[in-house]
């Protein structure tokens, strides 16, 4: 399979969507299939990536990568899954909004020769988060399928996006998923209605939890789990979604197969 080059952004407008899970499954995932990121960057204010994988930095890495301070070679600190973390600090808290045009084309610099994951937090307009949006060229949505989540979701993502007239490839895919809850296909028929489609549904279950606890991805800890396979299939599609954001010929074969949803249906939304 054909390394990629670009960005993947995890991006929701709700805290609690599964981000940060989602960042290290899909790091793992790639990996799994022979194209591991070059760098997994966490642009969280919460550090939520850099604890995942059991960091404490002794400095602002990321924040010092973006302002050109050091060189990615420098920033880069392999975990103990083998995947390449560029960890973050509170302090990232602190930086002004005037920083994001700066972080944005650095950024698009990085992943022109690069693959890069970046997990961000539901603070979409501060400087990081809207630099890492901006620079992507695919925005991987998460959601959890109840009503309060999906109308936090998009919002000031869409507002970012038409200001800047920024389209990168959208994808969405659900997290958390139990379809034995009264209110699954009825948030399922409100995002048909919205206009948006779901590329996977990743199943609850307490693999991902269990894997925090050993610095690893859910990928890496459990790999025969149902959320582990489900990473796995979401990653294929995201793989096809960025070698067709370069033009790349042929992108749609990275997607070797649509993901079923929990209960054996396309994972299409549909009402």
């Amino acid at each position: 399979m054909q390394k990629p080059v670009g960005i993947i952004t995890l991006a929701s407008g709700k805290g609690g969507s599964g981000k940060t899970t989602s960042a290290a499954g899909l790091a793992g995932a790639f990996a799994k299939m022979g194209i591991p990121p070059d760098g997994v960057l966490d642009v969280d204010y919460g550090t939520s990536l850099t604890q995942v994988y059991g960091y404490e930095p002794a400095m602002p890495t990321v924040q010092a990568l973006l302002d050109g301070q050091i060189d990615f070679e420098d920033a880069v600190n392999e975990t103990a899954e083998g995947n390449f973390l560029i960890p973050t600090t509170i302090e990232l808290t602190a930086v002004p909004a005037s920083r994001m045009q700066a972080w944005r084309t650095r950024l698009r610099e990085l992943a022109a020769t690069r693959f890069l994951i970046i997990d961000t937090s539901d603070q979409i307009l501060s400087a990081p988060v809207s630099a890492a949006i901006l620079a992507c060229d695919v925005l991987a949505i998460p959601l959890m399928l109840n009503r309060k989540n999906f109308k936090r979701t998009y919002p000031e993502i869409k507002a970012l996006l038409t200001q800047w007239n920024h389209t990168p490839q959208e994808r969405w895919f659900a997290t958390s998923v139990d379809p034995r809850t009264t209110v699954y296909r009825e948030v399922l028929a409100e995002v048909s209605a919205a206009g948006h489609e779901l590329v996977a549904q990743i199943p609850r279950g307490i693999a991902a939890d269990e894997a925090d606890h050993q610095f690893q991805s859910v990928v890496g800890y459990a790999p025969r789990s149902k959320v582990a396979k489900a990473y796995e299939d979401l990653a294929h599609v995201l793989y096809a979604a960025l070698q067709r954001s370069r033009g790349v010929t042929g992108a749609e074969s990275g997607a070797k197969r649509m993901p079923r949803s929990l209960d054996g249906s396309s994972a299409r939304a549909t009402a």
